[in-house]
């Protein structure tokens, strides 16, 4: 990208008063996924919804 086309892009961003590009919110962090995320720390605290594996180990 030449230097003209970079003034010209960060003008029209200036101008527009917006970001370039695509900006979205994270899903991790939404009101829902906490809750989920809540309940099931909180089953674990209780002991409830636990469930315990065999170690998979690599064959030597």
């Amino acid at each position: 990208m030449g230097q003209d086309t970079k003034d010209t892009s960060l003008r029209q961003t200036m101008n527009e008063e917006m970001i370039p590009g695509e900006v979205s919110s994270d899903s991790f962090y939404s009101a829902e996924h906490i809750s989920v995320l809540e309940r099931r720390i909180a089953d674990m605290k209780a002991g409830r919804n636990v469930h315990v594996h065999e170690l998979i180990t690599d064959a030597e």
